[in-house]
């Protein structure tokens, strides 16, 4: 009899020390649901990815982009950014542009497009004035510091030279 009890005891207490371990698995699933809840909660409210806009027209299109890639290769243009930011995030832009060759290229249309890589709604344009030498610049006023994308276009004519760089505005 007393040994029945005394098993009866120990059955009793080994229930009651291993009762916890299924709450365990019950908490990582929980922790593991919150996490994944959390990030489909951000992944569906911020931003979308797309970077750009009509992907399949652009697509479409390839082999006219190649085709205008060539001829701008073939211009022998080439171009440098320099760009300066204060700490208002008021800046200037300065471009020298060259032709094959070396010599500087003049009486063309320089416009360059700012565009924010990672937030939408803060791209903007500004045309640059010609200063001489090839040289040409222009002040502009940024929404935010941090990474651009400088889109420079610079065209004479029906000659287009179009490159792209990304600087770190400060």
């Amino acid at each position: 009899m007393k040994q029945e009890q005394g098993s009866q005891q120990n059955r009793r207490i080994g229930a009651e020390k291993g009762s916890w371990i299924p709450w365990i698995f019950v908490a990582g699933f929980g922790v593991v649901f919150c996490v994944n809840a959390i990030m489909i909660y951000i992944a569906a409210t911020t931003w979308t990815g797309i970077a750009v806009n009509r992907s399949y027209d652009k697509g479409l299109h390839y082999n006219r982009n190649l085709e205008a890639a060539a001829r701008m290769e073939a211009l022998g243009w080439a171009a440098s950014i320099e760009t300066e930011l204060t700490a208002e995030r008021a800046g200037t832009v300065k471009v020298a542009v060259t032709e094959n060759g070396g010599s500087p290229l003049y009486r063309a249309d320089v416009v360059i497009e700012f565009e924010r890589p990672t937030h939408e709604g803060y791209d903007f344009v500004v045309p640059l004035e010609p200063a001489g030498s090839g040289l040409y610049s222009a002040a502009f006023a940024a929404p935010l510091a941090g990474l651009w994308d400088l889109r420079l276009i610079v065209s004479r004519g029906a000659d287009l030279y179009v490159t792209t760089e990304r600087v770190l505005l400060r």
